[in-house]
Formats: C-alpha cells, sequence, structure tokens
C-alpha cells in the first residue's frame, strides 16, 4: 500500500505543476500541460518502481533493528526522493512553458 501511494505521489505532482504552469496560456496551454505532466508523471513512476525494487534487494532496509550506517542510506533516500519531486515539478513546468512558447506563441 506503501508503494502505491508514493507510486501517485509521483505521478501526480508533475501533472499538477504542468497543468498549472499551462492554466496561464488558457485551454491549449492546459491540454500541453496536461500531455507533458503526462509524460513526465509516468517517467517519475518508472523511476521510483525501479528505485524500490533495488531497495527490496537490500535485506537491510527491513531490520528492526539496522545498524546506523543503513539509517543514514535511509535517511538520504527519503531526502533524495522529496529532492526528485521538486525537480520533476521544476522540469515539467520548465518543458510545458517551452512548448507553450513553440506552439502557442
Amino acid at each position: 500500500m506503501f508503494f502505491y501511494m508514493i507510486y501517485v505521489i509521483c505521478f501526480l505532482t508533475p501533472l499538477w505543476a504542468a497543468i498549472l504552469e499551462g492554466g496561464r496560456a488558457g485551454v491549449r496551454g492546459i491540454v500541453i500541460g496536461l500531455l507533458v505532466g503526462l509524460a513526465v508523471g509516468m517517467g517519475a513512476v518508472f523511476g521510483m518502481r525501479a528505485v524500490f525494487r533495488w531497495v527490496l534487494r537490500h535485506p537491510q532496509f527491513g531490520k528492526h533493528f539496522p545498524t546506523p550506517v543503513w539509517i543514514v542510506l535511509d535517511s538520504l533516500l527519503c531526502l533524495s526522493f522529496f529532492a526528485s519531486l521538486v525537480g520533476l515539478c521544476f522540469l515539467a513546468a520548465v518543458i510545458t512553458r517551452s512548448v507553450i512558447h513553440h506552439v502557442i506563441a
């Protein structure tokens, strides 16, 4: 259940950023934002699935009392997840703005 929640967050965050960026250009901008957001969101979901598969192969992440090294690695993994979400939102907004500039203007 946790993985599906993360997948939904990874999908909807760039989608929402792209739609909001496209909304400033009208209806055509929203459609372009929707398409760009879908592409970036699906890429984010597939990337997160790959990361989760890699994490699940390491049994140290599932221990009840992990060593301090694994606690630090887990914290870095969570921080990188949130940093990648911010980066994907920025990427979706920049791509949407660029496509709108070249298609509409």
